[in-house]
């Protein structure tokens, strides 16, 4: 089983919409995530999901639930997304990220980004077209 896999994030834009996150498991199909952290800068700070068992579909090995974020999040601010597995393993985007709500994306772009396998976490948010920003 892969463990700790990382993605490096540069710019990911989030608005209020539901964040879509999904991580690679491929071996352990539809594990139950058990809690999902947000941290600011570094700081951990309130949980976003406990006890997700109910909220998790998964689609050949890539595990995915949607967050509703709250809408107060501070803009301009640097955050990490935490997940942990019923099964203790943990997940984490590899490196700070800004929120920033309702601002459009660059459209340099690439709709739909590019999912590397053995890395750790896709966040997508459902502003501006569902696409996914990351860079590899």
């Amino acid at each position: 089983f892969i463990t700790e896999p990382t993605k490096s994030f540069n710019t990911i834009y989030l608005a209020s919409d539901p964040l879509l996150v999904e991580w690679l498991d491929t071996y352990e199909n539809g594990s139950i995530v058990t809690n999902i952290s947000l941290f600011v800068n570094g700081v951990t700070g309130d949980s976003l999901i406990t006890d997700t068992s109910q909220n998790i579909y998964s689609n050949f090995g890539i595990n995915s639930i949607e967050l509703n974020l709250p809408g107060n999040l501070p803009q301009n601010k640097k955050y990490i997304v935490k997940i942990t597995t019923s099964n203790n393993d943990i997940y984490t985007s590899d490196g700070y990220f800004p929120i920033q709500n309702n601002v459009q994306p660059p459209s340099s772009y690439p709709p739909g980004g590019k999912y590397v396998k053995n890395t750790g976490i896709r966040l997508q948010s459902n502003y501006a077209n569902n696409e996914i920003y990351y860079t590899t």
